[in-house]
């Protein structure tokens, strides 16, 4: 009678070399994934602010009348993060005061910083390999993508994941210091990150100490990261308090009773391989949960406080890479742990567990490796199948976004040849982008006579630029989107010395030709999306995976003359008039409404 081998001779003969195989894909897909870092740029309008702050910052020393036709925008951005714009303007130094390679330094180290101490706490606090802690990093979508964009969301979760990964100095009290330290620069550089502060005291007092030790540590804790927020209330000009009471009038207005809304960010933001992991290892994980109020004390660190930030997540951030950043160790920790225990159940002599260890794994290759299922492309590519064309599309998105930025400096360029000269744009993106290229380019905004406001006017020497920016950022006037967007061009009517301007440029903003989110006032001609980069390949998967509305909002510029000005004044005032008409209103007293709704408050 024949004689086989038995399972567990059978099934470990080749198991190492299948685990090594494994690593060198591992290593692979980490390499691939990281491509996009040293190319990252600009996501919308918020980082042409941020780096516009942090240009004229470098130049001048200071923000004074930084956006003053709108300057509680320029407030609220300001204050919320004013760590991220000082810590950007010293690279900007470093870079001449403009262009990319100062963000990309200042992303590509702080994510860099968030991955190794993330995976550092993960494989300490969980006792696995740390490359497998790296691994499950990058499994997660959300924590790679804040490094393809210039954000300031990377910068705050970099200091809070290396203050929770100080809680391991040796001696505590350095320890408390080190780690109120980086909360306090977290918080700086982004207010969100204040919600780190209790998940960083709950792991801090696992540590062996008395109760009352623990608790003056904690205090000299707290004590030193609120030492940070009053040191740098003389050099930003505002306190704390100040950011919050401003973070809290923006967020109300995104608040929503709809916790739906924040779901969809949120897969995406964990994508589909790294939610079953994350769940196998936090139960895992939970069956070595300590005894007693320590035990109590480790579970509300790593699970009940982790999920609160979910809700949160779920309630006010309109996007999930707001605040999970900021969980990074934990998200490591659990997900690492998943990876650890499939491993283990392949290592193992359980033929059941195996097969069911070689099952995940494979099924985990198909969902990263199948033809993607493209779902936006407006803040950058959203998959949640076949992730591993995430690179493909995040270059080519970068691509897009690189070439509105190259169109603005043409437009600046333009209107640079000319004494006196009018651009109206019809978009955030447009905007700010503009406004940063003229900032770099040594423009500062002048004060405008009344009959010209609420418009900006942008001045270098005898050189003159008037910018007509119909899009309301932020949604702040008090008045319907189109009623909002007619008021600067009711303004442009009004002012004499745009109206002698030498050159005229029309800036829009869109998906595909005729869709204008401006409708009814400017008859605006947009670009469809062009052909950039990365070849057929790309292009043809695209176009196979996306519907023409997911491709990229693109911007184009267009010279005009006094006569098409002229026409979409004159179109902007009727359709005022037609409003204030039906809604008992005055034009002007409309204006001055529109011009307070950005004063500082």
């Amino acid at each position: 009678m024949p004689t086989y081998p038995s399972p567990k001779e059978n099934s470990l003969k080749h198991i190492p070399s299948f685990q090594l195989t494994l690593k060198f894909l591992a290593v692979g897909m980490v390499v691939y994934w990281c491509l996009p870092l040293f190319s990252s740029e600009h996501r919308e309008q918020f980082t042409a602010h941020l780096q516009a702050m942090a240009v004229l910052l470098a130049q001048q020393g200071s923000l004074n009348n930084y956006d003053p036709a709108r300057a509680l925008i320029g407030e609220f951005i300001f204050l919320t993060r004013p760590g991220t714009v000082d810590i950007l303007a010293a690279a900007n130094r470093l870079f001449d005061y403009g262009g990319n390679a100062a963000f990309r330094l200042l992303v590509g180290s702080s994510l860099a910083a968030l991955m190794a101490s993330a995976s550092a706490f993960s494989a300490r606090q969980g006792r696995i390999p740390f490359l497998t802690a790296v691994f499950a990093c990058f499994l997660i979508p959300g924590l790679v993508e804040i490094g393809y964009f210039f954000n300031d969301n990377v910068v705050s979760a970099a200091f809070a994941s290396l203050a929770v990964f100080s809680i391991f100095i040796a001696n505590p009290s350095i320890a408390v210091v080190v780690a109120g330290g980086l909360a306090g620069m977290a918080i700086l550089c982004r207010m969100d990150a204040v919600l780190a502060m209790p998940m960083l005291m709950l792991l801090f007092a696992q540590r062996p100490q008395r109760p009352t030790a623990c608790a003056l540590r904690l205090l000299l804790m707290v004590t030193v990261a609120g030492a940070i927020q009053l040191a740098a209330a003389p050099v930003n000009g505002a306190g704390f308090l100040d950011s919050l009471r401003i973070s809290r009038l923006f967020t109300e207005k995104h608040m929503t009773d709809n916790w739906l809304r924040g779901a969809l960010p949120l897969v995406f933001f964990l994508g589909a391989v790294a939610p079953p992991l994350l769940v196998l290892g936090a139960w895992t994980r939970w069956k070595e949960k300590p005894a007693g109020l320590r035990g109590w004390i480790w579970a509300t660190a790593f699970y009940f406080y982790p999920l609160l930030v979910v809700a949160i997540t779920l309630r006010v951030a309109t996007d999930s890479r707001y605040f999970m950043p900021l969980l990074a160790p934990v998200l490591a920790l659990h997900t690492g742990t998943g990876i650890q225990t499939v491993l283990s159940w392949l290592r193992g002599s359980d033929l059941r567990r195996r097969r069911l260890a070689i099952a995940c794994i494979g099924l985990a290759a198909v969902v990263l490796a199948a033809p993607p299922a493209l779902s936006s492309m407006r803040d950058g590519p959203r998959v949640m199948i076949g992730r591993l064309w995430d690179s493909m599309f995040y270059l080519r998105w970068q691509d897009a976004t690189r070439q509105d930025l190259q169109t603005a400096r043409a437009l600046a360029t333009d209107a640079e040849r000319h004494r006196v000269a009018t651009v109206v744009t019809t978009h955030f993106n447009d905007d700010y982008y503009l406004r940063l290229r003229l900032i770099e380019d040594g423009y500062r905004e002048a004060p405008v006579i009344p009959s010209c406001r609420p418009l900006s006017l942008y001045r270098r020497g005898s050189q003159e630029i008037w910018h007509v920016r119909m899009y309301p950022s932020y949604f702040v006037p008090p008045f319907p989107h189109e009623v909002a967007a007619a008021l600067p061009l009711l303004g442009a009517g009004r002012c004499a010395p745009l109206l002698a301007s030498q050159a005229f440029w029309l800036s829009t903003v869109g998906h595909v030709p005729g869709e204008s989110r401006l409708n009814g006032i400017v008859d605006a001609d947009f670009a469809g999306a062009p052909v950039i980069g990365l070849g057929q390949v790309a292009d043809d998967m695209l176009r196979r995976t996306a519907e023409p509305k997911l491709h990229y909002e693109v911007m184009r510029t267009t010279q005009v003359n006094l006569q098409r000005i002229d026409s979409l004044t004159a179109g902007a005032t009727r359709s005022l008039s037609a409003y204030a008409a039906r809604s008992g209103d005055n034009v002007d007293a409309m204006l001055d409404r529109y011009e307070d709704s950005f004063r500082p408050r």
